[in-house]
């Protein structure tokens, strides 16, 4: 994914107010490509969801076996969101919310990512997700 794309997902996650499947799915979609190696859409195969949660159903044939990926839970979780800032940036900064003021996260590793949303988990992804637009091309 572009570093263009990765931001306007980070900017996605900022409106949030709290956990949204769709995004979920389009960070997914962007953080681990190699797991959707084919068009979903196209292929017949895609998102499923039931009272568990959602995952991602592929083909069930030699070729592509049948594989089910549960995602974590980026942005409902704040040990998750962790999960999404890169190797060798570190927590720097994280509070909120207070009042009726949104949560701030920071990650940094001589360079500095925040985030700004309704959440502590929504803006430590955030954080998380331009910390990676920064290691695009």
């Amino acid at each position: 994914m572009s570093r263009a794309e990765l931001l306007a997902l980070a900017e996605r996650v900022e409106g949030l107010t709290g956990p949204d499947v769709c995004t979920a799915k389009a960070i997914f979609a962007a953080v681990y490509p190699e797991k959707v190696p084919f068009d979903i859409v196209s292929s017949g195969y895609g998102w499923r969801e039931d009272s568990a949660g959602w995952w991602l159903e592929t083909g069930e044939d030699s070729r592509n076996p049948r594989q089910t990926i549960y995602p974590p839970n980026w942005l409902g979780s704040l040990d998750a969101a962790m999960s999404l800032v890169p190797k060798g940036w570190t927590l720097f900064h994280l509070d909120g919310p207070w009042n009726s003021d949104p949560s701030h996260a920071t990650v940094a590793n001589g360079d500095f990512c925040e985030g700004q949303a309704a959440t502590p988990a929504l803006a430590l992804t955030a954080a998380a997700l331009r910390a990676l637009a920064e290691q695009q091309p």
